[in-house]
């Protein structure tokens, strides 16, 4: 059978049930909005919570020092763990470790500019630690280099907080601030960067200063925080191991104890977040799922009216020699006509929903798209949907006897 007189014979059903069409192709619509949107909120979710962790660092681990619980080699427990720069440089040399850095916290501080004082957060950093915890300049100025630490330079990286408050609408770099009545060169502002949607804009009341320059400061002699980026991911487990072994040596602890070493590892946070992600992605999709499944049985229900319609139409086809196969075909066809239709009204609304939740720009919300991907799944969706709201209508009218068919009124 020509595909125009499939097309032409499914036009005429709908002009002849109109109500029962009406209903399908809206049923159809929603239930290929449903999947859509759900599955283009989950994604988009899902890609905002990455980012938003990825913020922190990319595949980075932080290690923070603790205090033992345990008594270890004749020594007491409740002894503090030290980190040092020296500890920092050690970690470098490992193969198993492709970069780290060290990182120091003052807490607040008066800082002055001119007439204003406001105390803000002041921390000490090494360039490599501002790498892994994605400490950029914005455009316009930089950040701390290794040159700065070796040599001790007061120069300083700003939040955007600070530079509102202290700088107001003009441009901070290259001013001079003074931080515990020592002049620092303003040498670039933090670039934006909204970590969790829980929390407030990270870093933006900050000021980052060499770590060096920190250190001679405030006579310091430890650090507080060392993050690093394993060489290998898929052995990360075992390189984190390996390092709490070495410092449990270094620092006489327990290697087995978790309080000596607080230990944050974001690579396991990413793939929690995408295990988690997808667990609602699967929940929403179901859902979907069974939206279509009730707009699937509608069009179960009018095939099965158009089979009764039509059965003398099907015996008389039978009687002048069309297969089976063919009326087959036909209905599983009028059937997926259905579902298309249905899909494209669906697809439209999904895509102008999205397009309007990207225009709103909620923050922490995401950018909701129809990928390629939730496109690829409504369509798997819709197609089953189809053949089986069609198939056994279909069935049902190939097996029709043309006798009793002709004698159908």
């Amino acid at each position: 059978m020509h595909l125009n007189l499939l097309i032409i014979q499914f036009l005429n059903d709908l002009l002849h049930q109109k109500l029962r069409a009406f209903l399908t192709l809206f049923g159809l619509t929603w239930g290929t909005t449903a999947i859509m949107l759900m599955l283009a909120i989950g994604e988009a979710n899902k890609n905002q919570m990455l980012k938003q962790m990825q913020a922190f660092g990319q595949n980075v681990v932080s290690l923070w020092p603790g205090r033992t619980s345990k008594s270890f080699k004749g020594m007491n427990k409740y002894r503090r763990i030290r980190f040092t720069l020296e500890d920092v440089d050690v970690l470098r040399d490992f193969s198993f470790v492709s970069k780290a850095g060290g990182q120091v916290d003052l807490g607040s501080r008066e800082v002055k500019y001119k007439d204003k004082e406001v105390a803000f957060s002041v921390t000490g950093v090494e360039p490599e630690w501002a790498e892994l915890r994605n400490i950029h300049a914005d455009n316009g100025g930089r950040g701390i280099n290794r040159t700065d630490v070796a040599r001790k330079r007061r120069v300083a990286l700003i939040g955007n907080k600070v530079k509102d408050e202290l700088f107001g609408k003009t441009n901070p770099i290259g001013e001079y601030i003074h931080v515990a009545n020592s002049p620092f060169l303003v040498v670039g502002v933090l670039r934006p960067k909204y970590e969790a949607s829980f929390f407030r804009e990270m870093n933006e009341d900050t000021i980052f200063i060499p770590i060096s320059t920190f250190m001679s400061m405030f006579n310091r002699n430890y650090i507080e925080n060392i993050v690093y980026r394993p060489s290998n991911l898929k052995e990360n487990k075992q390189i984190l191991s390996s390092i709490i072994h070495f410092f449990a040596r270094l620092k006489s602890f327990d290697p087995e104890d978790k309080n000596a070493v607080g230990v944050w590892d974001m690579t396991d946070s990413d793939e929690f977040i995408g295990d988690f992600t997808l667990g609602i992605q699967i929940f929403m999709g179901v859902v979907g799922i069974f939206t279509m499944t009730v707009a699937a049985i509608g069009v179960a229900n009018i095939m099965n009216v158009i089979v009764e319609e039509r059965t003398k139409e099907i015996g008389i086809k039978m009687a002048l020699g069309i297969k089976r196969h063919t009326i087959m075909f036909q209905f599983v066809f009028e059937s997926f006509m259905f579902t298309f239709a249905g899909g494209i009204f669906g697809f439209l609304i999904s895509k102008a929903v999205c397009t309007g939740l990207r225009m709103l720009e909620v923050k922490g919300m995401g950018k909701p798209e129809v990928t390629i991907y939730v496109a690829l799944v409504t369509t798997l969706v819709l197609g089953i949907s189809a053949f089986l709201a069609g198939f056994f209508p279909a069935r049902r009218a190939s097996r029709l006897d043309p006798v009793e068919s002709l004698r159908w009124q």
